[in-house]
């Protein structure tokens, strides 16, 4: 199987615009169907700001540019692979913040990469998004045929459908509009195994503190779900209220924002 190595990685790098000194690299990682420039303006910014170097990054064949479709033979391991090049291409302590299915993908990355520690956004489970997407068959049966018809015919997603998966009710349709419009089509081979049981070490048992983080109007990842991770890495799990699955752009993400500096701040990561 092709290792689709010839594809270059987007990049993007933020700050820090404050006194910097012994604070870590901040390491963006994206969850499915988005991209490095999901992190831009607010997140990046707001930590940026409070002195962190940010770098957000974007998986192979996610970059502005590539084609609208990536390979589908693009999978989880070669994401993991994305995400050891970045952080090695660091000097210095890394935070690691992923989301959704980036979140899965740092996961099965912990031994491979040395995080200072690790923030999981509402992060896809390391069982698999299997029970997860029963729970949405039941709970939301038009949302969930949405995003199957969405994973196996991209071209069929809709804003509609980005506002009731990433976004809360009360989001301006400008903003549902500007998120829908950069959404990519996810490989079929990483959604496939996104799905399936994936192996990760525990991040307790590698020292590494971890926050878990989801919003309470979050329709994708289940609660239950977030509190097994969080249990499996020794982690700290904060629900946040009226804040849905796209924690670094929904209206209030400024709450996720605040709470992420919180937590570094009272582990004392820093270099």
């Amino acid at each position: 199987m092709p290792a689709f190595d010839d594809i270059p990685l987007e990049i993007l790098k933020v700050g820090p615009n404050g006194p910097a000194e012994g604070r870590p690299t901040l390491v963006f990682a994206h969850g499915a169907f988005a991209g490095a420039w999901i992190w831009l303006g607010g997140f990046l910014q707001h930590f940026a700001d409070k002195g962190y170097p940010c770098v957000a990054f974007g998986f192979r064949g996610h970059a502005h540019g590539d084609p609208e479709t990536p390979p589908n033979g693009i999978g989880l391991d070669q994401y993991v692979q994305d995400l050891k090049e970045v952080v090695a291409a660091i000097d210095g302590p890394v935070v690691v913040v992923a989301h959704s299915m980036g979140g899965l993908v740092a996961q099965m990355a912990l031994g491979h990469v040395a995080p200072r520690a690790l923030c999981l956004l509402a992060p896809a489970p390391i069982e698999g998004m299997a029970w997860s997407n029963t729970q949405l068959a039941f709970a939301d049966p038009h949302l969930w045929l949405a995003a199957l018809q969405t994973a196996l015919e991209p071209h069929s997603a809709t804003p509609d459908m980005t506002r009731r998966a990433m976004l809360s009710e009360d989001a301006p349709q400008a903003m549902v509009d500007a998120i829908f419009g950069r959404l990519r089509a996810e490989p079929t081979l990483a959604l496939s195994q996104a799905h399936m049981p994936q192996a990760a070490a525990s991040a307790q048992a590698l020292g590494i503190p971890t926050l878990v983080i989801r919003g309470t109007r979050d329709k994708l990842i289940p609660d239950d779900a977030c509190v097994r991770t969080a249990l499996y890495h020794g982690a700290r799990y904060e629900r946040l209220p009226e804040i849905a699955h796209g924690l670094m752009v929904d209206t209030h993400w400024q709450r996720c924002a605040e709470a992420i500096e919180q937590w570094l701040g009272d582990v004392a990561v820093s270099a």
